[in-house]
């Protein structure tokens, strides 16, 4: 493994413009999937508070179980993005070399069963991956606490 950073570096002076701009299809990609990610998270917690808010005031157990349910459908969604960013990322780093194809937008097989990459790119990996696991079974405990205050009296809703 290289250990010199000058033989990391990049010479963008040596790279056609076609070189440059496949690059720059690639880091969009890389960027969509980032902010699909960030999206879901937002729509998750809308719609888990939203959920739990129906089910603290019509008290009724269905509305919690949509709301876990739907956590864990996002929380799937949101590990496909999150995995597919980081296939991309791999893409990146090979699609720098001088000898990769200019325009190819998919990672090789080879490449994505190298050991390190398949580790980072396997989908159980992601699932629970640090930055997931503080989120999702965070909303999911969150609504069985609220839940079940709001279902034994502990505290009433600003709606009644």
């Amino acid at each position: 493994m290289c250990t010199d950073n000058s033989q990391k570096e990049i010479n963008i002076a040596k790279m056609s413009d076609e070189k440059i701009k496949h690059l720059e299809f690639i880091q969009d990609v890389i960027t969509r999937m980032a902010h699909n990610s960030f999206m879901i998270k937002n729509w998750c917690i809308t719609v888990t508070v939203a959920l739990l808010a129906i089910a603290s005031k019509i008290d009724n157990v269905v509305f919690v179980i949509v709301s876990i349910f739907t956590t864990i459908m996002f929380w799937i969604l949101d590990s496909y993005y999150i995995q597919q960013e980081r296939k991309f990322r791999v893409l990146y780093d090979d699609a720098i070399a001088p000898d990769f194809p200019v325009f190819k937008m998919s990672p090789s097989k080879e490449l994505l069963s190298l050991p390190k990459n398949k580790k980072n790119l396997n989908f159980w990996r992601v699932f629970f991956s640090k930055t997931i696991v503080m989120l999702y079974p965070t909303l999911i405990v969150m609504v069985l606490f609220v839940s079940s205050l709001t279902k034994f009296g502990i505290i009433h809703t600003a709606i009644d």
